[in-house]
């Protein structure tokens, strides 16, 4: 893995809880030791931070990967629903980079090639939350805090509470 990657993967491994003790000790554990739920997520997404690591910044593939999160938990937890202008901003200005690649109306190669990321990413986090939904969506509550800890993150919010 680049210098690059492994930076954006240890900020990714950062919105998988771990365990208490893994928290405390920061030493590595053995990949029996952590569970599935966490293995899976793991897993596909450092799969698709490799495959979008040439087109993309790791900042950007990270936030791709919240936002198919945040979709992920609107589709699955209780309260949560996609604000489709939130959405189509932060989506927007993620792959604003990519759209500038080529030239408008022409197949954009490398914009189809971000959003099998971004749909990869949101079937392992719909995959996460099958295997636990109760736990996913507790998480989903403490992510919900996170967003107001500063504008940076409040500005990658897409869902809305529902009701």
């Amino acid at each position: 893995m680049t210098a690059r990657l492994t930076a954006a993967s240890a900020a990714l491994a950062a919105l998988i809880p771990v365990t208490a003790a893994q928290a405390q000790d920061r030493a590595a554990v053995p990949r029996s030791d952590v569970p599935p739920e966490q293995r899976m997520m793991m897993h596909v997404n450092a799969v698709v931070f490799d495959r979008l690591s040439t087109l993309m910044e790791p900042q950007d593939i990270l936030k791709l990967v919240l936002v198919a999160n945040q979709a992920a938990v609107a589709a699955t937890c209780e309260g949560y629903e996609i604000d489709s202008e939130a959405y189509s901003r932060v989506m927007g200005t993620i792959l604003a980079p990519l759209r500038a690649l080529v030239p408008e109306g022409q197949e954009n190669l490398p914009l189809d090639i971000a959003m099998h990321g971004y749909a990869m990413a949101f079937g392992g986090w719909m995959a996460r939350a099958g295997y636990d939904a109760a736990s996913f969506c507790a998480d989903a509550a403490k992510m919900t805090a996170e967003f107001e800890e500063s504008d940076s993150a409040r500005a990658l919010r897409v869902w809305a509470r529902a009701g």
